[in-house]
């Protein structure tokens, strides 16, 4: 599996991570450990697909300049901004996104601590978003960017769970929103969703996960 500064993606590749030392199966997980200067990983070849990374302690965890992005089952968390869009469509599909909290740094800050969406599609599905600090959990940068949720968890983010007062964030149904209180203004919840309804995410787990308490 292994532990990276960073990674600088400008071709089309796939990238799967978490192998044993034999090669294999994939067990784990690699990691990408970066800075508070420094982006985890960074994309910008045509066409990338990364399974099995967590990209963490970094300025952006996930940094996509353009192209397509496929990222799965894997994390982005306690960085400033988890996702960081600048152009392109991206798919996260089985990811977590936690502990992250935007903030300024070198006098810059970038609002969104979970996902900041300059320009593209960005899609997620059968992820979690929670306890990302910072007064905005999302951000869209204009009028072009989207970001569509669907069979997720968004629980425990202080700067709202469902993203209110943002433009283009749609739910495509059946996610659970732990706090209501955002859930108005330009966001519709899906009909299929529920608002309002703890989770019962246990604390993130080394592995890059919220395991769910019994119950859940």
């Amino acid at each position: 599996a292994g532990t990276y500064p960073s990674l600088n993606i400008t071709k089309s590749l796939a990238l799967w991570g978490g192998w044993d030392n034999t090669f294999t199966s994939r067990t784990g997980y690699s990691t990408v450990n970066g800075t508070s200067t420094t982006d985890g990983i960074t994309v910008s070849g045509p066409e990338v697909f990364i399974s099995r990374f967590i990209a963490q302690n970094s300025y952006f965890g996930i940094r996509h300049n353009g192209g397509i992005l496929r990222f799965d089952q894997g994390a982005s968390i306690n960085n400033s901004n988890g996702l960081y869009n600048y152009d392109g469509d991206l798919t996260f599909t089985n990811t977590t996104i936690s502990g992250n909290y935007a903030r300024s740094i070198q006098g810059v800050y970038y609002a969104g601590s979970a996902i900041s969406n300059i320009d593209g599609l960005t899609q997620i599905q059968y992820s979690t978003i929670a306890n990302n600090g910072g007064s905005e959990t999302f951000h869209n940068g204009n009028s072009s960017a989207q970001i569509e949720i669907g069979n997720s968890i968004l629980a425990g983010n202080p700067g709202g769970d469902c993203p209110a007062h943002e433009i283009n964030i749609t739910s495509v149904g059946h996610n659970i929103f732990g706090d209501a209180s955002a859930c108005h203004d330009e966001f519709v919840p899906h009909a299929t969703d529920q608002v309002g309804v703890d989770p019962r995410l246990l604390p993130l787990f080394a592995k890059g996960y919220h395991p769910l308490l019994s119950g859940s």
